[in-house]
């Protein structure tokens, strides 16, 4: 099993914004099945047709029941046959997205939904980094989408990242509040992002996930204003 908590972030003094984040894959479901599932659930798996959906479908339930108690906020994703969830109790919203690497033309996907400047971030990229940087932004933009409840286009077009020099890396997205999003590489060819919305800059607990990226922003005016 490859469930881990990695994220306890702290945004000031006085309060303690705290979200866990588990990572699951077949052995998270492997002492369960369809009868575990609740009514709703056993329906919408009977419908599925591909064999990686259904296992991802019966991972995700499986870490919603051994991580998620009522009134806690959650976020789902799924790729690769594996699945995410990320969790808090404070009053944030909050996305995740989790995306297993497969043979894709991603610099051409890139070119119609990224941002110029990202675009040249990822043509100027050494050979064995483009791609991971390719998820990486692609993640943050899929997961401030969800936390923001913007649509996925919306997201990838409107949430737009930069990296200076230093490899400092900053960015904007069309919201008020102020916001903040990590990305993680727990495994090679497994790029996941965690938002949060109403959270600046929290300082993350990673355990033994490396992190890439970390941006956090206040409160700041949507882009173009």
């Amino acid at each position: 099993m490859i469930d881990n908590p990695v994220i306890t972030p702290q945004t000031d003094r006085d309060r303690r914004i705290q979200l866990q984040l588990w990572l699951g894959d077949a052995n998270t479901v492997a002492n369960a099945s369809a009868t575990d599932l609740a009514p709703a659930d056993r329906e919408r798996l009977a419908v599925m047709r591909s064999a990686q959906r259904r296992q991802e479908w019966l991972i995700s339930r499986a870490l919603l029941r051994q991580h998620v108690s009522a009134g806690q906020t959650y976020s789902l994703s799924h790729s690769g046959g594996q699945a995410t969830v990320l969790v808090t109790t404070d009053n944030v919203a909050i996305g995740v997205d989790l995306e297993v690497h497969r043979p894709r033309d991603w610099l051409r996907k890139a070119a119609l939904v990224f941002s110029a400047e990202e675009v040249a971030l990822l043509r100027a990229a050494p050979a064995g980094q483009a791609e991971g940087l390719f998820y990486a932004l692609w993640t943050m933009k899929e997961a401030l989408a969800k936390a923001l409840g913007l649509e996925l286009m919306q997201a990838l077009t409107h949430c737009c990242f930069r990296r200076d020099d230093q490899g400092t890396w900053a960015g904007r997205a069309p919201t008020d509040h102020p916001w903040s999003v990590q990305v993680f590489t727990p495994h090679p060819g497994v790029t996941l992002a965690a938002a949060c919305v109403g959270a600046d800059r929290p300082l993350i607990r990673t355990g033994n996930w490396p992190g890439l990226i970390a941006i956090g922003h206040p409160t700041q005016p949507h882009p173009g204003r």
